[in-house]
């Protein structure tokens, strides 16, 4: 793994874990507001892992049945999974094949 992308990776993990750790720690205020909870997860997630995160959230809570805990804790790690998953794939995994295939591309016409 190069040095770029394994600090891209640890960056990532960091801006992933801060979103659900100030959700999760920031919980006597917002669980009482569970909507507005889950909408600071959604928005901060969509932003940084859009367009994958948001699709594979989509198709998570369509196709997916899911019995509901009514836990706190339970469902705002639900709604962030999928959104972590889909960002990890398009940043880390998706994205790094494009550019490599691009530059390959564009080494053998040249």
């Amino acid at each position: 793994m190069s040095y770029f992308k394994k600090n891209t990776l640890i960056i990532w993990l960091i801006i992933n874990f801060f979103i659900l750790y100030y959700v999760l720690s920031s919980t006597p205020e917002l669980e009482i507001h569970y909507f507005e909870s889950q909408l600071l997860v959604g928005l901060a997630m969509t932003i940084i892992s859009f367009p994958l995160g948001p699709l594979i959230s989509y198709i998570f809570w369509t196709f997916l049945p899911i019995n509901y805990i009514n836990n706190y804790y339970f469902d705002t790690l639900l709604f962030w999974i999928p959104y972590f998953i889909g960002g990890t794939i398009q940043w880390f995994w998706l994205l790094p094949k494009l550019v490599h295939k691009k530059s390959s591309k564009k080494t053998d016409k040249d």
